[in-house]
């Protein structure tokens, strides 16, 4: 997919974000509460976007700053700094883009659902209740590190 296609897309993204901002900042908003859950729910979807999108933005003109610096060639030192600063740049563009793009992955309409998992040991005695404790023990540590409620 090129990157113009995405940009396009991240720009309309950061349209929606803008409108909600302003739709959730109209006092109205508050006297339906399901509008404003709605809204602020679609805002959180979209701000890791938009924030990623504006770094995006941010080092492409850092890299087009650096470029003209390097073409007008005036001072070595400087020159070099740009040139050095462009290959860091370049690595962070390209890792940006690639979370981009995996962001921009349409989530799964069951993803916002909850689900009841059930740990239970099963023959083997002492061993097995062990293991199952452990099993929930894990499983409640990464749904902590996750922020997820149980």
């Amino acid at each position: 997919i090129p990157f113009m296609d995405i940009e396009n897309k991240l720009k309309q993204i950061k349209s929606r974000f803008e409108e909600i901002n302003a739709a959730m900042s109209d006092p109205s908003v508050f006297e339906d509460p399901d509008k404003y859950t709605a809204l602020t729910k679609e805002r959180s979807g979209l701000e890791e976007l938009v924030e990623d999108y504006d770094k995006w933005q941010d080092l492409k003109s850092r890299f087009e700053g650096n470029k003209e610096l390097i073409e007008m060639d005036e001072d070595p030192e400087i020159t070099e700094m740009a040139y050095t600063e462009n290959g860091e740049i370049k690595g962070e563009l390209a890792d940006l883009e690639e979370e981009i793009k995996i962001k921009l992955v349409p989530k799964d309409p069951e993803d916002k659902n909850n689900a009841i998992m059930e740990i239970r040991a099963g023959t083997g005695g002492d061993e097995a209740a062990i293991f199952a404790g452990d099993l929930f023990d894990m499983y409640r540590r990464y749904a902590d590190s996750q922020g997820w409620k149980m």
